[in-house]
């Protein structure tokens, strides 16, 4: 008997379910080759394991590619264009010297 309502129903207590998410971020990052220098301006896309194209952007100044996306697929990333690496100057280092 419930001592708060004086009901005489027992209940048991209910498993908790678990329901898997709707989404997931995908955050990666995207750099020229060889380098640590972030790729900025680069266009992608993000096609489903069918090949169909579910989300397509650029490319911050820091390269990063940030999406929610739909949880239970497979997705690749594709960079449609990819920028030239900027000059030495352009990204703040400092030009190498030779002798």
């Amino acid at each position: 008997m419930c001592r708060k309502c004086g009901s005489s129903q027992s209940t048991a207590a209910q498993p908790a379910t678990s329901t898997p998410p709707e989404r997931f971020h995908l955050k990666t990052r995207i750099f020229y080759e060889g380098t640590e220098t972030p790729v900025s301006g680069a266009r992608y896309e993000i096609v489903d394991e069918s090949g169909r194209r579910v989300r397509m952007g650029t490319t911050g100044e820091d390269g990063f590619v940030m999406e929610s996306m739909p949880a239970g697929g497979q997705y690749k990333l594709r960079v449609v264009e990819f920028p030239d690496m900027p000059d030495e100057g352009e990204s703040g280092a400092s030009p190498e010297t030779t002798e």
